[in-house]
């Protein structure tokens, strides 16, 4: 895209409204077809722990969900343009190297070290958390390697050790 802020895009997206979302390593970009705009959050820095953007994925159509460096994670709210406390605690934003969206009010952040974080948004845009860990003997193991979700809100989980299945926040072997 001519005249792009910086030399290297590492992802683009576009949203339902037809704006194009850049990341790179200076930051989340949103080209509407005339200039960019460099997203800030100014507010609450805390939100966007880092500019280096990796990875942009949409969520439905209100929220981008993005990666950045040290395989950390902000969420941005198009409709109402500002980066939101998805986790409910900013100071905790933990490393996950992989993330799964499986429909427009559930994702998964999962590793082969930290276990795993079950995202969640409801109808009105408020978002709450389960997580999974060795420590808290609900997994046999931090060492995750795929997440599926079926519609009944049934998720199978992967293991080194096995597969285990997640139900309303309670995991079985």
């Amino acid at each position: 895209l001519h005249s792009f802020p910086t030399r290297r895009s590492s992802d683009l997206t576009q949203d339902a409204r037809g704006f194009l979302w850049m990341g790179s390593g200076n930051g989340l970009y949103r080209y509407d077809g005339y200039q960019y705009l460099k997203i800030r959050e100014v507010r609450r820095p805390e939100l966007l722990p880092d500019e280096s953007v990796q990875m942009i994925q949409n969520w439905g159509d209100r929220f981008l969900w993005i990666q950045l460096r040290g395989n950390l994670y902000s969420c941005y709210d198009i409709a109402n343009d500002c980066f939101i406390d998805w986790n409910g605690d900013e100071t905790n934003n933990e490393s996950f190297r992989r993330s799964a969206i499986v429909d427009d009010r559930n994702l998964w952040l999962y590793d082969d070290r930290g276990g795993l974080c079950h995202v969640m948004v409801d109808k009105e845009g408020r978002f709450s958390t389960e997580r999974f860990r060795a420590e808290d003997q609900t997994l046999p193991t931090n060492h995750i390697r795929f997440v599926v979700q079926e519609r009944d809100g049934k998720a199978w989980i992967g293991t080194e050790q096995g597969l285990v299945y997640a139900l309303s926040g309670k995991t079985h072997v």
